[in-house]
């Protein structure tokens, strides 16, 4: 187990040792260590082989431990009582490297692919494309953007044989934004 908060996310994984089948493992907190088990408001929540959960900055001082159950419902002994690493964000999310451009009958398709994040960087959530006439155009100068959260977009309703930039940018579940991309332009056509 090695338990950590990112940005306000708190992070578990267990191993089953193998001995006793295991269906799943029960979360408990408190601000006091050891943890004590037996007490119904110090349950924060279970599940199987991975656990998560959002917490304040108020909550990074809170203590937890793990019990096991086994598909019989049977608990095992809490773990040692322990304290989450709480990892500090030291920069924005990765801006989109490469995106690719398919034009069509007065529509443009937008290709691009997500980055592999680490622990040390915010969680990105979504992707803001931006686009203007213009090229060389910034956040600030594009003429519209679009919220997607997924690695493509298609920008429908164009005039066909306008030249269109685009570049997109990632959204951290913050709300903060990465830097551009580098800039791709395309013209639909009927």
């Amino acid at each position: 187990m090695n338990p950590s908060i990112v940005n306000n996310r708190l992070s578990m994984s267990f191993s089953n040792s193998g001995y006793v089948p295991v269906s799943g493992y029960e979360v408990y907190r408190s601000r006091t260590t050891p943890v004590d088990t037996t007490v119904p408001a110090n349950h924060f929540g279970g599940g199987g082989t991975s656990f998560q959960a959002t917490v304040s900055e108020n909550e990074y001082d809170y203590n937890y431990a793990v019990v096991a159950v086994s598909t019989y419902g049977v608990r095992s002994v809490p773990s040692f009582s322990f304290r989450p690493h709480v990892v500090p964000l030291t920069q924005l999310p990765l801006p989109v490297n490469a995106v690719q451009t398919v034009p069509g009958d007065g529509q443009v398709q937008l290709l691009w692919d997500a980055y592999p994040q680490s622990p040390t960087e915010q969680v990105v959530v979504g992707y803001r494309v931006y686009r203007s006439t213009t090229p060389g155009f910034t956040k600030e100068t594009a003429e519209s953007s679009v919220l997607t959260h997924v690695t493509t977009y298609t920008d429908k309703g164009l005039t066909n044989g306008t030249t269109y930039y685009y570049a997109v940018a990632s959204v951290a579940e913050t709300g903060t934004e990465s830097a551009l991309s580098p800039e791709v332009m395309a013209t639909p056509t009927a």
